[in-house]
């Protein structure tokens, strides 16, 4: 799936799972979408409404993540490999 340039609007059919505040009070932070098929969530920064992450949850992995995400990655040092894991083992505790 290419998600270069989506925004919410293009999640049409998804649900909501979870909201997350963010760490600074001009920003909106995260919400978490489900798909239909329930096989893949997406992270959406809520303040532009971008896509920022979009997770296989049958593969257990990324299929996505929006360049300015992936230089926060690159800059606390977590690789892609480290956070696919991370959302492996949060999706099994979720029952998913």
């Amino acid at each position: 799936m290419d998600a270069k340039g989506k925004t919410l609007k293009d999640l049409e059919g998804w649900s909501p799972v979870v909201s997350m505040r963010g760490l600074w009070p001009w920003r909106e932070g995260y919400t978490i979408f489900e798909s239909p098929d329930r096989k893949l969530s997406a992270q959406v920064d809520m303040t532009d409404e971008e896509v920022t992450m979009i997770y296989n949850r049958e593969e257990k992995k990324i299929e996505y993540i929006h360049p300015v995400t992936e230089l926060g990655m690159k800059r606390v040092g977590i690789t892609r490999e480290q956070l696919e894991t991370g959302m492996a083992k949060m999706n099994e505790g979720a029952g998913g």
